[in-house]
């Protein structure tokens, strides 16, 4: 994920101190947002409370009241030593764990850092797109693209991504946010021309890029489920103000921003292999060690969980590393100069790109209440585009599917 820089003016009036604290409390609440077992989908309940990272509040009791029964005994002298001694060894086990979770992480944290900067890794494996899935990215914006070239390429080298069409051309939600009628469509031509040349512009590149995130982490579910959301939202934002200000077509920027970002999904895909890579080293390690303490921390192993924090530094820190890779590769002769323009600080490609990445994240806190209207008229003053237009964005639920069809 490409970091824009906040500011290196130390001497910031009270305003513009005011404003610093809120771009990093929106930073923060984004991340933890992310790595957050809660907020994930239409029926999660959105309390506002916040990203208190309490996976078991059920088994909490807060009232002293409650922690003592009315007929509680005095327990006998031997009682006492005997529970002493079980938390103790309890307090000693959470230890081990604590060690044992330490030492995995930083392990793999090591390797996902190693990896993702691996271009043959990132390339090959993490992103892998094929042959056909690059030139038909380059076909779609091509003038002289047809629906019945397309379906051919898509039905003879692509049956995935046919299947994935048909089925989202048919789905409700597809057609209430492109306003189209209710029709059964079975074959990908039908399907291409149902939805016009902007509709397959904008549901082709998603389709694609969709299919590279792996969501099939059982540790942590809710990041590549969340951080597609995010993904999908920048480029929704990227392309509307590419529109309103008329600085490229809505489905080129869009595209350049799925581009930009692809980074993120080839640090989550290989956040859990990186993270059983880190196990496997430690427990060769300790298993060869003679330190009986070390046997402890072995056997604590199996109770420690995945550590979601190593990805929210290891997007900070490799995502833009990783997505150069794939970038570097991609020669779509058509939307070039997007592309090229995302990358360059001072062109109005890029400035729409960081704009579409704020709006974004204070758009996906606040569909979860977890932001309030003042901190994100605050964090936006630093985008070079009107408060009021992005306030509006922000609250459009940007993070359902924009086309346009016509």
């Amino acid at each position: 994920m490409h970091n824009t820089e906040v500011t290196k003016n130390t001497n910031l009036t009270p305003d513009q101190n005011c404003t610093v604290n809120t771009y990093s409390i929106v930073e923060k609440r984004f991340m933890l947002w992310l790595v957050s077992r809660k907020y994930v989908g239409d029926t999660i309940q959105n309390d506002g409370l916040g990203m208190q990272d309490i996976n078991n509040l059920n088994d909490l009791i807060f009232s002293e009241k409650d922690r003592k029964s009315a007929h509680q005994r005095i327990l006998l002298d031997v009682e006492k030593k005997g529970f002493l001694d079980r938390q103790s060894k309890k307090a000693q086990r959470a230890d081990d764990i604590v060690r044992a979770q330490s030492l995995i992480s930083k392990a793999s944290y090591s390797d996902l850092i190693k990896q993702t900067h691996n271009e043959k890794n990132v390339v090959s494996d993490l992103l892998n797109f094929s042959i056909y899935e690059s030139d038909l990215l380059n076909l779609i914006f091509t003038p002289a693209a047809t629906f019945s070239s397309l379906a051919n390429i898509i039905d003879s080298n692509l049956p995935s991504l046919a299947k994935r069409l048909i089925l989202t051309v048919n789905s409700s939600s597809f057609l209430k946010a492109a306003s189209l009628p209710k029709r059964n469509i079975k074959d990908t031509r039908s399907a291409l021309a149902f939805i016009g040349i902007n509709g397959i512009r904008t549901i082709i590149p998603l389709l694609i890029f969709k299919s590279k995130m792996k969501f099939y982490n059982s540790e942590l579910p809710q990041i590549p489920i969340k951080l597609w959301a995010y993904i999908l939202t920048v480029a929704n934002i990227a392309g509307h103000l590419s529109s309103v200000n008329n600085v490229s077509s809505p489905e080129k920027m869009s595209l350049a921003a799925l581009i930009y970002l692809i980074g993120n999904i080839a640090v989550v895909n290989q956040f859990d292999k990186s993270w059983n890579n880190g196990t496997k080293l430690i427990l060769q390690k300790l298993r060869a060690s003679n330190n009986p303490s070390h046997r402890k921390i072995y056997f604590a192993i199996h109770e420690t969980k995945h550590n979601a924090s190593l990805i929210v530094s290891a997007l900070k820190h490799s995502s833009a590393k990783a997505g150069q890779f794939y970038a570097d590769r991609i020669e779509y002769d058509h939307i070039m100069d997007v592309k090229n323009g995302v990358n360059d600080t001072d062109s109005a490609e890029h400035k729409i790109l960081v704009n579409a990445i704020h709006c974004a994240k204070l758009a996906l806190l606040h569909e979860h209440k977890l932001i309030k209207n003042d901190e994100i008229a605050s964090y936006l003053k630093y985008c070079e585009i009107p408060v009021n237009e992005l306030i509006k964005i922000v609250k459009s639920k940007p993070h359902q599917l924009k086309i346009r069809t016509s």
